[in-house]
């Protein structure tokens, strides 16, 4: 059981490494509407956790 948590401890910075190169890369304006995008969705998700 502990060797499936590593393993997905290891997967998970592996991706996290990925996704902090593929923003690192990304222009100044692109940057910017990938974070537009997350602030719309951070209020969607916050709006949905109030719906009954």
């Amino acid at each position: 059981m502990i060797r499936n948590i590593d393993d997905h401890i290891v997967g998970y910075t592996k991706l996290l490494d990925e996704m902090r190169r593929t923003l690192a890369a990304l222009s100044e304006q692109e940057r910017a509407a990938v974070e537009e995008a997350a602030r719309e969705i951070r209020k969607v998700r916050s709006a949905a956790a109030f719906v009954p």
